[in-house]
Parts: C-alpha cells; sequence; structure tokens
C-alpha cells in the first residue's frame, strides 16, 4: 500500500491502537465520498474483510478495500491541530483529501 506517515500521525494512530478494546480493530483507509480533486479519504477503525489488501507499517495495521489499493496504492497520512482543523489528512498523488477519525 506504500503508506507513509508523518511523526505527528503515528503518534495520534499509536495513541488510538494502544488504547483499542478490541485487537481485531484496524486502521482502515476509505472513501468517503468523490470530489472534483477525486476522491475524499478518511481513516476509521474496522475489522479486516476476506477481500481486503492489508499492511502494516511500524506496528500500525492499516486495511484498504483491494480496488482501491489498486487504483491509488500509495497514501500519505498527516495529523493537523489548529484552530482550524483537528484530525488525519490523507494525501494521494492527485491532490488533498481530508479525513478524519
Amino acid at each position: 500500500m506504500g503508506v507513509v506517515m508523518t511523526d505527528k500521525a503515528r503518534g495520534q494512530l499509536l495513541s488510538m491502537k494502544e488504547s483499542q478494546r478490541n485487537p481485531n480493530k484496524m486502521f482502515r483507509i476509505a472513501i468517503k465520498a468523490f470530489g472534483w480533486g477525486g476522491p475524499v479519504l478518511d481513516i476509521v477503525q474496522d475489522e479486516r474483510r476476506d477481500d481486503d489488501y492489508y499492511e502494516e507499517q511500524e506496528g500500525i495495521p492499516f486495511v484498504v478495500e483491494q480496488h482501491i489499493y489498486n487504483q491509488y496504492k500509495n497514501f500519505k497520512i498527516d495529523y493537523v491541530s489548529n484552530w482550524l482543523a483537528k484530525g488525519f489528512v490523507v494525501r494521494l498523488a492527485g491532490g488533498l483529501v481530508r479525513g478524519s477519525c
């Protein structure tokens, strides 16, 4: 999948993973909507499905539907926290898409 995370995103995701009560939960990169610039992605906690692509980065498990992986392959995840926004930001090669968890 080629997930790349900033230090802030990594810290937030590890913190969320450690506080999970269900060890089967993973971080799903999912399409939330489509906009003029392409898909709007989100990161949600979910369980792995049979048709998912799975990848673990630095102890953080990620899943994405196989057809989404086949189309985009590479995701960059950041975490922002300022007076304008708070949450995860997922970038694709083609532009910026926002999501929150």
